[in-house]
């Protein structure tokens, strides 16, 4: 299993050093793995789901209405992130008011997978690890479907462009303490 973690607003840091350091981790997991499976496997193994109904931001009639000011008078003028947001504010006016968010987990031995769909910051991830009842705990993200970046409260408050109400973030604020609460109680299940 491979799943990349709670990582939505995270770059390397060094991105021109290709796929070594890559490579380098693959190999480091697939040891540990070899290390595991040789130990006679898992003593007990159990998944669990739930999911979450959760609403969507909805632009205001202010928004919409500045998104087509803003389309009228860059019309042609090019493909730059002010018309991307216009565009982008105009769609997510015939969006349905809720999203489903599932939350999966898988329990292996000591060992819980919990998987998430969307961008989900790195904060909440490690939210789930602490409050999980298991010795170890993996959080994958982009898992069982998309729901756009799941920032934190102090990200919503700072800014940037994963707050910005797009097709790729239109949870409401509460969604990533609301899917952290449902992982708890889907690994209390375990």
């Amino acid at each position: 299993v491979f799943g990349l973690g709670a990582c939505g607003e995270l770059r390397p840091r060094d991105q021109s050093a290709g796929f070594g350091p890559v490579e380098d981790l693959g190999a480091a997991l697939a040891d540990d793995a070899r290390a595991v499976d040789a130990t006679g496997g898992a003593e007990r193994v159990a998944t669990a789901s739930e999911t979450l109904t959760v609403e969507r931001r909805q632009p205001t009639e202010a928004h919409l209405a500045a998104a087509r000011e803003r389309l009228d008078e860059r019309a042609g003028t090019g493909n730059d992130r002010a018309l991307w947001a216009a565009h982008e504010t105009l769609a997510l006016a015939d969006a349905p008011a809720t999203h489903d968010v599932a939350v999966w987990a898988a329990r292996v031995g000591d060992a819980a997978l919990v998987a998430l769909p969307g961008e989900v910051f790195h904060e909440h991830g490690l939210a789930i690890k602490e409050r999980s009842p298991f010795e170890h705990t993996l959080v994958t993200t982009l898992a069982n479907g998309y729901c756009g970046y799941v920032p934190t409260e102090p990200a919503f408050e700072r800014g940037g462009y994963e707050v910005i109400l797009a097709a790729s973030s239109f949870l409401e604020r509460g969604a990533g303490a609301a899917m952290v609460d449902a992982a708890e109680r889907v690994l209390d299940r375990l």
